[in-house]
């Protein structure tokens, strides 16, 4: 893969752009997006970082950060592959290569995703399993019993979450006040939800002052 490359977006008037777009458009569920004037917004937001996988100069694939300099931690919000490049290792790829951009950029933090639990049985059990590997493979542990309630834009009931986390530091656990304080950042600033949501503490209310990762 030595044609491949890891390069930023920053503007509309990009070249990738286009396939960037289709690409966001295709590959997730019409509830996960959000609207093509917000994608162009966090093209100039400066929390947030875009990059693309070039592939023998076509672009094959995105990963979307938002990265939170207060708190110090990093979510990965978005990320696919186009469908004609899929089951090739791109993904793993594709996050490796992105995540090292962000440390290089930011310095070294912890990166959260929000996945499909696998704990439920589901018409997409089997991918939901396949994901949690993925990330699983890439270093990402599951926050135990917390069950994430994603704050999903037309207030559709969202699937059982979970949320995974990948540590600069080899730790098996965190504390409770800490993801209180990242689902509050990942509420207000990337869902645009009230800091004091209740649901936010409906999720970590039951749980631990500290949170084992598995």
């Amino acid at each position: 893969m030595q044609h491949d490359t890891i390069v930023p977006i920053t503007s509309v008037s990009d070249s990738a752009y286009a396939d960037f777009l289709r690409i966001y458009l295709e590959s997730l569920p019409i509830h996960e997006q959000k609207s093509v004037s917000a994608i162009e917004t966090m093209l100039s937001r400066k929390d947030y970082c875009i990059f693309l996988l070039k592939h023998e100069g076509n672009t094959i694939g995105f990963t979307i950060f938002f990265i939170s300099k207060i708190l110090k931690f990093v979510l990965l919000e978005y990320m696919a592959v186009d469908t004609s490049y899929r089951n090739q290792s791109f993904g793993s790829q594709l996050l490796r290569r992105s995540m090292e951009k962000v440390a290089k950029i930011y310095g070294l933090m912890p990166v959260v995703v929000e996945v499909d639990s696998d704990r439920e049985l589901a018409s997409d059990s089997d991918i939901r399993h396949r994901r949690q590997n993925f990330y699983n493979r890439l270093g990402f542990r599951r926050v135990k019993n917390l069950d994430y309630i994603l704050p999903l834009l037309d207030e559709a009931v969202p699937p059982l979450m979970d949320i995974m986390i990948h540590l600069p530091t080899t730790d098996y656990s965190i504390g409770k006040e800490q993801i209180y304080t990242w689902l509050q950042e990942i509420y207000t600033c990337v869902y645009n939800r009230l800091s004091n949501d209740p649901r936010i503490e409906k999720m970590l209310k039951p749980l631990q002052s500290s949170l084992e990762l598995v």
